[in-house]
């Protein structure tokens, strides 16, 4: 989605803060009916940057479409894959419009391929007149379990798997959120898969992650990752095994 086009409102960088806001408000009636439904819940993250772009009618005489390009819609699809569930980050450019307005948990520098140097990116949760949207807080609540689960850690290269996984320990566990401990630093926002079963098993149990925070433990590393999809059986197994 973008904002300023074909009509040009000087408050586009507001919109379209406001307009993410709107949408990550907007999942918790789309979460309480899955939870009605037996469904799990869902969750977005939302990139927003300001910049120039191309913009109009795009191909041929045979198809065309209304639409954009350029490297400030690609720098906003990076910012997008950097969040977290629930999250909306904005990058400097739009910073600088909305900063009187809005209100930022934190700054968090990324370094992006291609990019020679890291950008700061702001963590939105809220706008203030004539707006006034604000996001819950996000708790990163997990479930001690009553002993570890062995299981092999996958770091995800796109939608592939990593040849070899890492052994690794499950120590908490909710179904948003679970936290590994592995010999090996994981970088923050590393996709990962987590394995309960081998290869072998034809019913194999699993979860996608996103790696969120990383705390050193003597010579281990204890990651909490933010669940971005779990097999059905998951939850089953980990409740059976602890």
């Amino acid at each position: 989605t973008f904002f300023g086009a074909p009509i040009k409102y000087g408050d586009s960088p507001a919109r379209a803060v406001a307009c993410a806001l709107a949408m990550q408000l907007a999942m918790e009636e789309v979460n309480s009916e899955n939870s009605e439904r037996g469904l799990p819940p869902l969750f977005m993250g939302i990139g927003i940057n300001t910049g120039e772009v191309i913009v109009g009618n795009i191909g041929s005489k045979e198809r065309a479409k209304y639409g954009v390009v350029g490297h400030n819609i690609n720098l906003a699809s990076r910012v997008e894959g950097a969040t977290l569930g629930g999250q909306v980050l904005i990058t400097p450019s739009t910073y600088e419009q909305v900063k009187d307005i809005v209100i930022v948990r934190g700054v968090r520098p990324v370094r992006f391929k291609g990019v020679e140097e890291d950008i700061d990116l702001y963590d939105v949760i809220g706008i203030k007149e004539p707006y006034n949207l604000a996001l819950p807080d996000r708790v990163e609540y997990t479930e001690p379990l009553k002993k570890p689960i062995p299981v092999i850690l996958h770091k995800m290269h796109g939608k592939k798997m990593g040849s070899s996984g890492l052994s690794a320990e499950l120590t908490h566990f909710s179904t948003q959120w679970a936290t590994v401990i592995v010999a090996e630093e994981i970088a923050p926002l590393q996709e990962v898969r987590i394995d309960f079963t081998g290869d072998e098993d034809e019913n194999r149990i699993y979860l996608y992650a996103k790696v969120a925070t990383v705390t050193r433990r003597a010579d281990r590393y204890s990651h909490s990752t933010q669940i971005t999809y779990l097999t059905p059986m998951v939850t089953e197994f980990v409740n059976g095994f602890s």
